[in-house]
């Protein structure tokens, strides 16, 4: 259930007298492992007037008391309740115990919330199932905090603007207030949107990078490359080992055999290695990896496939293709093609050339941290010589993802000495739509 924002007539703003018997408007609960995203959520509530009990920060404070006794107090003293769910949160006994005597002892539907936030790769479709009609919101939500500081009683912007424009009295005061709540509201985003980029990064080094660990292999004649399922098998135990813990590479992994599954590739396992394959889904919580790989997909490449078919209409018939490569499945990697016909006569679905799969697998950390384009000239079918430009693409949570490769027909470009105008008319050749206000300016 989705947060629904509402204006409560005993929610109070920043600057208010406080009439109600509770210490704390907040109780956070989390997990160690999410102390630099719960302090900063603590931050922004405490800067929109509430009070936040936080256990790192508050049980400082109160050295030498009971820590069971300071916690039973603080859920009884704190009038709402923010869980930050995470895959770690949720596995934690003593966040569990926190989140179920709240909601036991002293939930009240409007009056004393429990509110979940999912964050990373946890969603809320995973709560436990009495939470799961709660209300709750999303930490990569834009307004997900705004929504829950104006639920828990916090200053409300909205408010303060519309009392603004119907008071004349208090204008000055609200003024300032108003002034007040958009420099924290500001300020919020800004932390909402560090927290979003922490949580995208996933620590760990890619597949290729790990030496006899990445499972592609390349004919000896062709150069056409396959997955190994020797060496697969060989890198699910060696990931399942703790001292070889690695999310991100167990990732590149897994996506190697659901992305060739959805092309319709036989299953590199065999049905003896399933249960292997499942034990190493969920050491890294891969259930809802697999579950999204097609909406991520497009998440990652719809602006460069675009950026490829545009690219394509613009130059087409002036020897010239455009092609791009998912360097994290080079059994096909090609995405996006554009006029391939008498160059390489790649299409979508097809391999990655020796130099993509042959680079990335051996040199994927040279490439990763070049800053500029590769170029270098390439023979396609043994006769056809092309001047190739290759440049590396990026996502701030995987790291490395796509190559885009401009080639130029060199033999063409020089045959076009003997028809100039043939060349000129295809590289000035209008292939979009012209906007009304350009017509008069149209030169050609």
């Amino acid at each position: 259930m989705g947060l629904q924002p509402t204006h409560r007539s005993d929610q109070k703003t920043t600057g208010s007298t406080r009439t109600d018997l509770f210490e704390f408007d907040v109780f956070i609960s989390y997990t160690l492992e999410d102390i630099d995203t719960a302090q900063l959520v603590s931050q922004v509530l405490s800067s929109c007037g509430l009070r936040v009990f936080l256990s790192d920060a508050t049980l400082k404070k109160k050295l030498g008391e009971s820590w069971f006794e300071i916690i039973q107090s603080a859920l009884e003293g704190s009038r709402h309740f923010l869980l930050l769910a995470s895959q770690a949160s949720m596995a934690s006994p003593w966040v569990q115990r926190e989140y179920k005597a709240f909601y036991n002892h002293c939930y009240k539907s409007g009056s004393r919330r429990l509110i979940p936030l999912a964050m990373g790769t946890y969603k809320n479709s995973q709560l436990p199932l009495f939470l799961k009609d709660l209300e709750a919101g999303h930490l990569h939500d834009d307004d997900c905090l705004t929504k829950i500081i104006r639920l828990f009683g916090g200053a409300d912007l909205e408010q303060l603007k519309q009392r603004l424009s119907t008071t004349q009295e208090e204008n000055r005061g609200l003024k300032q207030k108003v002034v007040f709540v958009e420099a924290q509201l500001a300020a919020a985003e800004r932390i909402r949107l560090e927290m979003h980029d922490r949580e995208d990064v996933i620590e760990g080094k890619r597949l290729f990078q790990h030496a006899g660990y990445y499972p592609i292999k390349l004919a000896p004649e062709t150069d056409i490359p396959s997955l190994n399922r020797a060496i697969f098998i060989k890198a699910i135990n060696y990931f399942l080992k703790d001292k070889h813990n690695d999310k991100l590479a167990a990732m590149d992994l897994v996506y190697l055999r659901e992305d060739n599954l959805r092309y319709g590739d036989a299953d590199i396992l065999l049905e003896r290695d399933l249960k292997l394959y499942e034990k190493l889904i969920r050491k890294y919580q891969l259930t809802s990896f697999i579950a999204d790989l097609p909406s991520e997909h497009n998440r990652l490449f719809r602006n460069f496939i675009r950026l490829v078919d545009e690219i394509g209409d613009t130059l087409e018939g002036i020897q010239l293709e455009v092609v791009l490569h998912n360097v994290r499945n080079p059994v096909h990697s090609i995405i996006a093609a554009r006029n391939t016909n008498g160059i390489s006569n790649r299409k979508v679905g097809d391999p990655s050339t020796r130099f993509v799969a042959d680079y990335v697998r051996n040199q994927g950390r040279s490439l990763m941290h070049c800053n500029g384009r590769v170029a270098y000239l390439k023979q396609f079918n043994g006769s056809k010589y092309v001047k190739a430009t290759t440049t590396p693409l990026y996502d701030q949570k995987y790291g490395l993802i796509a190559i885009l490769c401009i080639n130029i027909d060199i033999d063409a470009v020089q045959a076009i000495k003997g028809q100039p105008q043939e060349f000129f008319e295809m590289y000035v050749r209008n292939s979009g739509t012209t906007p009304g206000f350009e017509q008069d300016s149209c030169a050609c």
